[in-house]
């Protein structure tokens, strides 16, 4: 179900005995998570981050084996804690303006490429052709890598990668453990017609860009905290629009939460990223009992937070170009 890099990347494991390969596989994964929050402890972003937002980041690594998604991802051998490492390396690379190396980071991200798709789509929108080029080669890099293994395991996973969004009819696909909004939907409504489904899912869908719609206005710039904000609703929004995402996938929401939580100007986003991160301890019982995924609505509605958060700024550097004019009228 991975493109064939990602076998062919994890294939040396297979020349040591069953039992070391698992021990060094669970310590790439841990030193992937040590090394996530190793960089977000060295962000150089703005005054406000670096002085005021960042003190309690140590209180982190502890904090995080309190998060479900990352002890679903290391004890059950997944790559939640890698996906983590690439987003905030991606992050962290960026903001210090080196636009191209971060999108070559980034391109990394091709193991589960449903998890590219939003940034890439939203670099294409700013013209952040640097980023793009940095994912293009990298991206390149690694099609040949997997031509190795013969160009028609090529074409089988592409066509595969068509049909994801049927991945949930797989045999054993646990539909309370998804966190999608294609998931979302489907477990609400688990006797609808798919074109009913479908047409719930495309609403969620065109709310979330709308929102992304909102954190994309004005120039990009790296360096600031708004750039944090609008890079971590894209990673929200990324987990939102996957056509699959289990809860060890929600890993990657630790970067966002990181980011946020100093710039959050009011108790209802504090209150949202404190929810968000306990509630994947719950929601599979409560998805199993109630028949909905809560960490979906409460996705959207960070987003949203997150999105006026941006938007203010925007407004307020609007009527500021415009005071002259009105006091020449």
């Amino acid at each position: 179900v991975s493109p064939p890099v990602s076998y062919l990347c994890m294939s040396p494991l297979s020349f040591v005995p069953f039992r070391a390969a698992a021990w060094l596989w669970a310590g790439s994964m841990i030193a992937a998570l040590v090394g996530s929050i190793a960089l977000l402890l060295r962000c150089t972003g703005t005054r406000r981050i670096q002085s005021s937002g960042f003190r309690w980041l140590p209180w982190l690594i502890p904090a995080v084996l309190l998060f479900a998604p990352v002890l679903e991802s290391l004890s059950s051998s997944q790559k939640g804690t890698l996906c983590l490492l690439i987003f905030t390396s991606t992050f962290v690379v960026w903001q210090r303006g080196r636009a191209f190396a971060a999108g070559m980071l980034f391109g990394l991200i091709a193991f589960k490429p449903q998890l590219a798709l939003v940034l890439f789509a939203a670099a294409l929108w700013k013209r952040q052709w640097r980023f793009l080029g940095g994912m293009a080669t990298t991206g390149a890099a690694l099609f040949v890598l997997s031509l190795y293994l013969g160009g028609d395991v090529c074409w089988q996973s592409f066509f595969r990668m068509l049909q994801e969004g049927d991945y949930m009819q797989t045999s054993g696909y646990d539909l309370f453990k998804s966190h999608s909004i294609w998931g979302f939907a489907h477990l609400l409504m688990p006797q609808a017609e798919d074109s009913l489904r479908t047409c719930f899912s495309l609403l969620m869908a065109a709310l979330v860009v709308y929102q992304l719609g909102r954190l994309g206005k004005g120039k990009l710039t790296p360096d600031s905290d708004r750039f944090a904000l609008q890079y971590s609703a894209v990673v929200i929004a990324t987990l939102l629009l996957s056509p699959h995402l289990f809860t060890y996938d929600l890993t990657i929401l630790l970067q966002p939460v990181t980011l946020v939580i100093p710039l959050a100007q009011n108790h209802c986003t504090r209150w949202l990223m404190a929810l968000l991160f306990v509630s994947p301890a719950v929601s599979t019982t409560l998805a199993s009992a109630l028949g909905v995924q809560i960490t979906v609505p409460l996705m959207l509605a960070l987003l949203s937070q997150i999105a006026a958060a941006v938007e203010a700024p925007v407004r307020v550097a609007e009527v500021h170009a415009e005071s002259p004019q009105l006091r020449t009228t």
